[in-house]
């Protein structure tokens, strides 16, 4: 821990630019505004100063997971009179309590790593990838104890990073695919229902309809005699539709009298039901209507 806040000590603030005060301005006055130079804005830090700041702020973070790590094992926040670590953490400094676990994560993550490696090797993890490498932590941390056994500290940690970096990799590519045969599977059970849909419309209509329907050359239609239209061709959809809309119909009849029914419909659905009741009886008033009309045809 000293190391961590001796490293962002030892930072030079020469580098970073002087700000200038106007010359009427008290330096006691903190109120008043600071005069910055055209050259302090356009300053650039040199490469090495850039590490250095880097480097400081990245010990600085985890100087937090550290500490927060060690706070958590020794359960300070029943020395502090909490009842819950949530408490503690959104009370002492003000994170949920899924957050202060997210650090947590990594504190575990790079304590793990940091026990198969070389004395000395410097591990540096990201949150992203710690959360994106903790269910395989027991696989990987054996695969970096392997792979950096006799190496010297610079070069474990680059292996650290490379063998992070490529399981991050896997994993994309891993939940990349499984979504890949997830959407292939959900796309063909579509199709085999779709399919089973069409069959069942096909069955029904022929049986409906004996003599008044012919198949046509593509398998996938169906001749229909419509009433002042002659021959129409059914399309797959269409043999869906009407299949569904007389299935529909059907199970509407069969269904027990309105004034029975209404007490089996289950409380909370009110506007569930309302929704799809007042879309339904929208198309069938419109339907109903275009009906007569054909009717009186």
């Amino acid at each position: 821990m000293s190391d961590i806040l001796d490293h962002i000590e030892d930072l030079e603030d020469d580098e970073f630019g002087e700000l200038e005060l106007d010359e009427e301005t008290d330096s006691t006055d903190f109120s008043t505004d600071l005069v910055i130079s055209d050259d302090d804005l356009e300053y650039e830090m040199s490469e090495g100063k850039a590490r250095e700041i880097t480097d400081a702020i990245r010990a600085a973070s985890a100087a937090t997971y550290i500490l927060l790590a060690q706070a958590h094992s020794g359960k300070a926040y029943k020395a502090l009179g909490y009842d819950t670590w949530a408490e503690y953490v959104k009370n002492e400094f003000d994170i949920s309590a899924s957050r202060s676990y997210q650090l947590l994560d990594l504190s575990k993550a790079i304590q793990m790593i940091e026990a198969v490696t070389p004395e000395g090797t410097d591990v540096k993890l990201t949150e992203a990838q710690a959360r994106d490498i903790k269910r395989e932590l027991p696989k990987i941390t054996e695969i970096i104890r392997e792979e950096t056994e006799n190496l010297a500290p610079e070069q474990a940690a680059e292996a650290v990073d490379r063998i992070v970096d490529d399981i991050r990799e896997q994993k994309k590519a891993d939940e990349k695919a499984i979504e890949e045969r997830e959407r292939n599977l959900a796309d063909a059970e579509q199709d085999g229902y779709h399919k089973g849909i069409e069959a069942a419309a096909d069955a029904m209509l022929e049986a409906d309809a004996a003599g008044s329907m012919t198949d046509g050359a593509d398998s996938e239609f169906v001749e229909v005699e419509v009433a002042g239209d002659g021959v129409e061709i059914l399309s797959p959809q269409q043999k869906v539709d009407l299949y569904n809309f007389l299935n529909v119909l059907s199970g509407l009849t069969s269904l027990s009298e309105p004034d029975d029914f209404i007490a089996t419909v289950p409380a909370g659905r009110e506007e569930e039901v309302t929704n799809q009741l007042n879309t339904a009886t929208a198309w069938l008033n419109r339907f109903s209507t275009l009906w007569e009309l054909r009717l009186d045809d």
